[in-house]
């Protein structure tokens, strides 16, 4: 069997929940041949996993290169005959009318999604033979990129550089329709983002059925980081809409999408997926490698988190709540594992962890390759974030036996539901009141640990992730 699967700024360059995840589908399922599309924002990355023999990759970055055919992994026949000029029939009928009609739709949210994917599909075909870099800049494009913007009362309120930022922007995404698109048995989209567009291709070119698993709420996490992104009003607008019309592309085109916890499921419903489409399948943790350590407890008490260090992950959240946990044990000890993808945010909580007088008490650590070690190290596993799906930063230190202080978000009281304490999000005060009281109280500790271990063994196998894909696959495969 084959599969297209496409993700985006995760497998395998970056740490993180969902590239464990896609290294967990990869490896566990190697006699699928897996043909790996990873869309990372620039070419000057560095392979975080192994490359298993059962995948071939191809990386396209949106940024860093000059042209779509410095796309480390293409092959040379797939780009030799892509320089042939246009004439100005084929030109409109080819690429400029699609490409009115894409901008439309991405302005407007994709209000039919189908005509959005057909748009796309037709741009790709014309690319197979056309220079995509001599194309997107001819002068008929910013024309109709100006002329579709200016058509709608908001956005022609945008600034000159405002509108040459988006537009560049959009671009930049259709930088994946120069890949090229093999016959798969089955397409495989990690998010409901820019990442979907190659399995769009796929099943409109070929008719692979296309499976969507969501880790996160896509659409959520945008607009939260969106939140915290400068620009005026129409802009950011315009980006949100742009965000929305690439998740109902993915929700349309969807055969089935399998998100990863049921709080999940009760936004796609909400935003349209039919019911009927959507199977829930949780990660899956290999119990054997974490499992309880015989080694007795720090002898201090010891507080870690394990997972990137990030807004949506919201660590300074957990920096705050250690202020209030070491007043209360000023011997405690905090460490954070993980990796920092912005590094403006991992300065902001250096500085933040000096203001509070936590030098030597919350240390930032670097991603580890030992978690399960981490976490034997630890009296309390927390979890700070502002949005999650399933974490494997939860399930892995349940699988451990260990207590766990989470923050309320996304999938994780599903996980931890009767063997953990669940906070709010965003509230250190609650965060570190809950920390608290799991230092000093040993026998809920104790307890708690032992539940959410036999909670994992039960519910969160490894083996069970595995099948559950394998069979989607085939029955995918053959319908």
């Amino acid at each position: 069997m084959r599969v297209l699967l496409s993700v985006s700024g995760t497998y395998p360059y970056f740490r993180g929940g969902v590239s464990v995840w896609a290294d967990q589908l990869v490896t566990g399922l190697p006699a699928v041949e897996f043909l790996l599309t990873s869309i990372v924002s620039n070419p000057n990355v560095t392979m975080r996993f192994p490359k298993q023999r059962n995948v071939r990759l191809t990386t396209i970055p949106l940024w860093g290169v000059g042209r779509p055919e410095e796309f480390p992994g293409l092959p040379p026949q797939s780009v030799a005959v892509r320089y042939r000029r246009a004439g100005a029939r084929e030109f409109g009928r080819d690429f400029l009318a699609p490409y009115e009609t894409v901008v439309t739709q991405c302005m407007r949210g994709a209000p039919d999604p189908w005509a959005f994917g057909r748009a796309l599909a037709t741009m790709a075909r014309f690319f197979r033979t056309h220079d995509f870099y001599t194309m997107m800049r001819r002068a008929e494009v910013w024309d109709s990129f100006v002329r579709v913007l200016t058509g709608d009362p908001l956005f022609s309120q945008l600034s000159v550089m405002d509108t040459i930022g988006l537009c560049r922007r959009l671009e930049r995404h259709l930088r994946v329709l120069t890949a090229p698109v093999e016959p798969t048995d089955v397409a495989h989209v990690a998010v409901a983002g820019i990442a979907g567009v190659p399995a769009v291709l796929a099943k409109i070119e070929h008719g692979a059925p296309i499976l969507l698993t969501e880790h996160g709420v896509y659409y959520r996490e945008r607009l939260l980081d969106l939140i915290n992104e400068e620009g005026a009003a129409p802009q950011k607008a315009f980006l949100a809409h742009f965000e929305h019309a690439l998740v109902r592309l993915n929700y349309a085109y969807a055969d089935l999408v399998t998100p990863v916890c049921h709080f999940n499921s009760r936004w796609e419903v909400a935003m349209g997926v039919p019911p009927a489409k959507v199977r829930v399948i949780y990660n899956g943790v290999d119990t054997t490698r974490f499992s309880p350590s015989s080694k007795p407890e720090p002898s201090v008490p010891t507080v870690i988190s394990v997972g990137r260090v990030d807004r949506l992950k919201d660590t300074l959240n957990f920096i705050e709540a250690m202020a209030y946990v070491h007043r209360h044990i000023p011997d405690v000890r905090c460490r954070i594992y993980g990796e920092a993808t912005d590094p403006a945010y991992r300065q902001l909580c250096v500085t933040r962890i000096a203001d509070l007088g936590l030098g030597t008490t919350v240390t930032l650590e670097q991603a580890t390759h030992e978690p399960e070690a981490a976490y034997h190290a630890a009296d309390v596993v927390v979890s700070p974030s502002l949005s999650e799906g399933f974490p494997f930063g939860v399930i892995e230190a349940m699988a451990c036996g260990k207590m766990i202080v989470a923050t309320d978000v996304g999938g994780v009281h599903e996980a931890l539901e009767g063997c953990g304490v669940l906070v709010p999000p965003r509230s250190p005060k609650s965060l570190g009141t809950a920390i608290v009281a799991a230092l000093l109280d040993d026998a809920q500790r104790h307890e708690c640990g032992a539940r959410a271990r036999d909670r994992a063994v039960q519910q969160y196998q490894l083996h069970q992730m595995i099948h559950a894909y394998q069979d989607v696959y085939q029955h995918l495969a053959i319908h």
